[in-house]
C-alpha cells in the first residue's frame, strides 16, 4: 500500500513541475517579446499568402470549379 502510494505521489509530483517548468518557459518567451514577434510573423505570412490567392482569384489565373 505504501509503495502504491508513493508511485501516485512521485506521479503527480512529477505532472506538476513538468506544467510548472512548461509555464515558466512561456512566460520567459513573452517577457522576451520573442512568441509575440514569431506570432506576428506567421500572421502577416498568412496574410500575404492569402492575399496572393485572392488576386489570382480576381485576375482569373485561377478558377473554382
Amino acid at each position: 500500500m505504501d509503495e502504491q502510494f508513493n508511485l501516485q505521489n512521485k506521479y503527480l509530483y512529477n505532472k506538476y513541475l513538468h506544467k510548472l517548468t512548461k509555464t515558466v518557459f512561456l512566460k520567459s518567451e513573452i517577457i522576451s517579446g520573442q512568441y509575440i514577434t514569431e506570432l506576428e510573423q506567421k500572421r502577416n505570412k498568412l496574410r500575404m499568402i492569402k492575399e496572393g490567392m485572392m488576386q489570382e482569384l480576381l485576375t482569373g489565373r485561377i478558377r473554382l470549379v
